[in-house]
């Protein structure tokens, strides 16, 4: 079994980053999008359960978190049932079994 994360290409984070910084995120080999995440994986893992956290823009937000955690919870929850919208959440965490 394998816990797999990996942050978004288009999540806000990652476009706000890369426009401020050519070093950011360098410690990641990729970026993915949901869909190429899951391609990749599909080889060699069955793919048991999918979670997006942090669809809002954490830069701007990080005061407002400690304040709205139960509206946080709910965009989250909402927004990671869609899978389109999984390529803009900040992290994705895949649980997997190897095939």
């Amino acid at each position: 079994m394998a816990i797999i994360t990996s942050p978004m290409k288009y999540s806000m984070m990652e476009i706000l980053g890369r426009k401020n910084s050519h070093k950011h995120n360098i410690e990641h080999i990729n970026v993915f999008t949901y869909g190429e995440l899951v391609r990749n994986l599909n080889s060699k893992f069955k793919i048991l359960e999918t979670h997006a956290i942090l669809f809002l823009p954490l830069i701007s937000l990080v005061g407002l978190i400690y304040h709205f955690t139960k509206l946080i919870k709910i965009i989250d929850k909402v927004c990671s049932k869609i899978p389109f919208f999984k390529n803009f959440s900040w992290c994705v965490i895949l649980v997997c079994l190897k095939n």
